[in-house]
């Protein structure tokens, strides 16, 4: 007997509140479509068994997922109010975005080229009412910041045009006495105009330029008359604009007037800044002056020179202000002109030149003596000059300051060494502490020494074996690092330490070297140390790819650059092709060499 089919009276409660497309389910095994009464763009499809089974009807999926997403993502109209703002579209549209899988692309409305990318959505999420996000090419046209296709046309245009005389009709050679007619058409240089006689001054063009000149017969192929001293102005005039034109490439700047602005070195030329778009004056002389810059040459936009190097320094300033109460000069031109010294305590007979990464490196200045000049300088003057790195002050300002400190004669806390008990240290106990509380960080260590005050580690001196870059192999031992902790004078804590060392290695010999940018030599030599050499100053690396922090030049030697670069010049040497992917030499002021045994 056949099995009877499924009455849905008893089911129909389960259907009424729903709005079926399909209008009765009259199949058991049929799947009938729903539309959505929360959404009503949503419909979707559900198995009649299931329903029967006990599965709501009346719960959406595509709801379902949108609430999953709302607790788990973020809703493509929750950027709405942030695009119209910054006048920006969305480029990867979807309706919901992960918060931390996904990321969103934004593209200006207004160029149609710049775009950038969100990926910390959850971030961006928390946030965005403080967001202010200008497209890079918009700021840059406002500013009048051209490309660097058009910056390039500007420099050719920069160029010495030569308004060539009208030339005259020669006179006639064939009555010339016959040597000055063969010399005459030998050469294309000079057009004779008027000859009466040997004695007497002739009238002469040159062909070049036109300018005409008076002489002696005998003396336009001989002697002074010979050459043409206007073509000279002008070959000198060419060179010129060909200096300028460097000055203008190397310094992303160009004249606004871009022919015929040039008039005197004291004229007054008005330049526009390519990076930050302020136009400016400068006059030539101040350029030409610059000698120990890359070519010689060197235009400052101030706002840039403000906004970057000036702002660290007088940060630096307000900081020692706040400490000293003695006289300050900032930007001294006076004491060793023509040099300035950045920050000048003339009580103290002390000066600090503090060294902005990228204006002192040799992207604008080739000359790898600049600091050590400076030190010489005030060194001749009786001033100490302490030289500060950027990134030092940036990411070791307590250290910085502290030394500061300990030269101007304001610290108060001082331990002497007699009351402290020496030790042996660990390795690693010893490198922790040179990272805390020395400017050059932690260094090699083979052997360490530390003083202890009342049981706390107040002083190490480290020791490693000689680097052969730097000392060669007739050293037993090198002196890496001294350091007390921050803010703390141990009196006697080096001679102690370093007696220490000497009584475990006798008949050893010992260099070490003092960084003349920080230190005199004195400690050294008090210690019993002898000086035996001053070297020539040292260079890191800096630039973008070291996020203008210095890095070891052994980070980048040629074999380095090539693997990291993927260069295939291999004819290149290491500075030109660190220079060619941005990063820049540095230089410091030198070190002594100080020795013992």
């Amino acid at each position: 007997m056949p099995r009877p089919k499924p009455s849905f009276s008893n089911y129909s409660y389960l259907f009424e509140s729903l709005e079926i497309v399909v209008p009765e389910p009259y199949v058991i095994n049929s799947y009938i479509t729903i539309k959505c009464k929360n959404n009503l763009e949503h419909s979707y499809k559900m198995n009649v068994p299931e329903i029967l089974k006990g599965k709501d009807p009346k719960e959406c999926p595509h709801c379902k997922i949108e609430k999953k997403y709302v607790e788990k993502g973020v809703s493509i109209n929750f950027f709405d109010n942030f695009i119209k703002k910054n006048n920006l579209e969305i480029v990867n549209k979807k309706d919901f975005y992960s918060r931390w899988e996904d990321s969103i692309k934004f593209r200006c409305t207004i160029c149609k080229e710049y775009e950038f990318e969100i990926k910390a959505i959850g971030y961006f999420e928390k946030h965005i009412e403080d967001k202010k996000y200008c497209c890079e090419r918009c700021i840059k046209i406002d500013k009048g910041i051209i490309e660097e296709k058009e910056f390039n046309k500007k420099l050719e245009n920069i160029k010495f045009e030569v308004v060539k005389k009208e030339l005259l009709a020669p006179m006639n050679y064939d009555s010339l006495p016959e040597g000055l007619r063969n010399n005459l058409k030998k050469q294309n240089k000079w057009i004779l105009l008027n000859f009466e006689s040997y004695r007497k001054k002739v009238r002469y063009q040159c062909t070049d330029c036109g300018e005409i000149k008076y002489t002696s017969p005998s003396n336009i192929f001989h002697g002074r008359g010979f050459g043409c001293s206007n073509c000279d102005k002008i070959k000198k005039r060419k060179e010129l604009y060909e200096r300028i034109k460097q000055a203008c490439e190397s310094s992303n700047c160009y004249p606004i007037k871009e022919k015929d602005f040039y008039k005197s070195s004291h004229e007054i030329m008005e330049f526009k800044c390519n990076n930050c778009g302020e136009v400016f004056e400068y006059p030539w002389y101040y350029v030409s002056g610059n000698a120990r810059n890359e070519n010689g040459l060197k235009i400052i936009c101030k706002n840039c020179y403000r906004s970057t190097k000036r702002a660290a320094e007088n940060n630096l300033l307000q900081v020692i202000k706040s400490l000293y109460t003695g006289q300050i000069i900032p930007n001294d031109r006076e004491t060793i002109a023509p040099l300035e010294l950045d920050i000048y305590f003339p009580d103290k007979k002390l000066a600090i030149e503090y060294c902005g990464g990228i204006w002192h490196s040799t992207k604008f200045s080739e000359n790898i003596y600049r600091h050590r000049d400076k030190y010489e300088k005030c060194k001749e003057n009786g001033i100490r000059l302490l030289t500060i790195f950027e990134d030092e002050w940036k990411y070791k300002n307590e250290i910085c300051l502290s030394r500061i400190k300990n030269v101007l004669g304001m610290i108060d806390s001082k331990i002497f060494a007699r009351k402290c008990v020496i030790q042996k240290i660990s390795n690693s106990i010893a490198l922790e502490f040179c990272n805390k509380n020395h400017i050059q960080g932690k260094g090699q260590v083979n052997e360490a020494y530390g003083l202890l005050y009342n049981n706390e580690l107040v002083s190490v001196m480290t020791f490693s074996k000689p680097s052969v870059s730097k000392s060669g192999k007739e050293y037993d031992w090198e002196l890496n690092r001294f350091c007390s902790i921050i803010d703390t004078i141990v009196i006697g804590g080096a001679n102690k330490l370093l007696s220490e060392f000497l009584k475990n290695h006798k008949n050893e010999k010992l260099v070490t070297f003092c960084d003349l940018r920080w230190g005199t030599g004195n400690v050294y030599e008090k210690m019993g140390f002898r000086m035996i050499d001053k070297t020539r100053p040292n260079y890191y690396y800096i630039g973008t790819h070291t996020k203008w922090k210095r890095r070891h030049r052994f980070n980048y030697t040629k074999q380095r650059l090539i693997q990291l670069f993927k260069e295939t010049d291999q004819t290149l040497t290491e500075e030109m092709i660190a220079k060619k992917n941005g990063l820049y030499r540095i230089f410091d002021c030198g070190h002594l060499k100080f020795q013992i045994g």
